[in-house]
């Protein structure tokens, strides 16, 4: 005959914690590793485009940005 083995190995895993360190801290283990895992789920910040390097722009597929060809030149330059 075949046997199949404890398909929930873990109810016996909480229950000889439990019997060992009380119900209250086992419970407080379990919320803090929820909300912890709750935490490493939030999405990263959104990133703009206008602010990324030209080499991350290009792998991205997105057009250069265009550089701005030369500052501008005071006002007296042109006058002698």
């Amino acid at each position: 005959m075949i046997t199949i083995p404890n398909p929930s190995p873990v109810r016996g895993e909480i229950n000889t914690l439990v019997t060992r360190h009380g119900a209250l801290p086992v419970l407080r283990a379990v919320l803090f590793a929820l909300l912890s895992r709750q935490r490493r789920r939030r999405r990263p910040p959104p990133i703009y485009t206008h602010e990324l390097p030209t080499h991350l722009r290009r792998d991205l597929g997105l057009p250069p940005q265009p550089r701005k060809l030369r500052a501008n030149l005071p006002p007296t330059a042109g006058l002698f």
